[in-house]
């Protein structure tokens, strides 16, 4: 078995979706278990590997996605790189698996897209106008305010400065 001999990636290391849907679906995942669908305000899409040595896309892979799309469900089919190769052979691989499918599945219509547009068309969610924010800043304080409610409790906040330096930080948030 494959994930036997891959020592380095046991107990999940790299991402574990071993227990997650195994369609081309997009779900809410559990806010204890990110595996399970659960009532978080984030969505989660299935994503394998180009050629990777583990959970690599295949053509069966992409047959399921337009016969779940073809059923009238949402699908996401996603696939990624994480490497230094040069993805065009593998590119040229699935593109054909796409064409089969295509061929097959003459009903479904389908694009290429980004990871949140493609979820967006999916779910037939509305594209919403980014925040507009107010910065304070009064050495050490920084402060920061938004037109609208932000996601999650510790928004991630990076900026460059003119001389080109770059500060990150995961926010406290505090509504005193």
């Amino acid at each position: 078995m494959q994930k036997k001999k891959q020592f380095d990636i046991s107990c999940g290391r790299f991402g574990d979706f071993r227990r997650s849907p195994n369609e081309w679906i997009v779900y809410h995942p559990d806010y204890f278990d990110y595996q399970k669908q659960g009532n978080m305000k984030r969505y989660v899409a299935r994503c394998l590997y180009l050629r990777g040595r583990i959970r690599a896309i295949t053509e069966n892979e992409v047959e399921s996605a337009f016969s779940l799309s073809n059923s009238g469900k949402p699908t996401v089919m996603s696939f990624m790189s994480h490497d230094t190769r040069d993805i065009e052979p593998d590119m040229d691989v699935v593109n054909e698996w796409i064409k089969n499918a295509a061929v097959k599945y003459p009903e479904v219509k389908f694009k290429f897209s980004n990871a949140v547009d493609a979820i967006r068309s999916a779910l037939n969610l509305k594209k919403e106008t980014p925040a507009k924010f107010e910065i304070n800043w009064n050495n050490p304080i920084f402060e920061i305010h938004a037109d609208k409610e932000l996601f999650g409790p510790q928004p991630f906040f990076c900026f460059k400065t003119w001389d080109f330096n770059c500060y990150h930080d995961n926010l406290d948030k505090h509504d005193d």
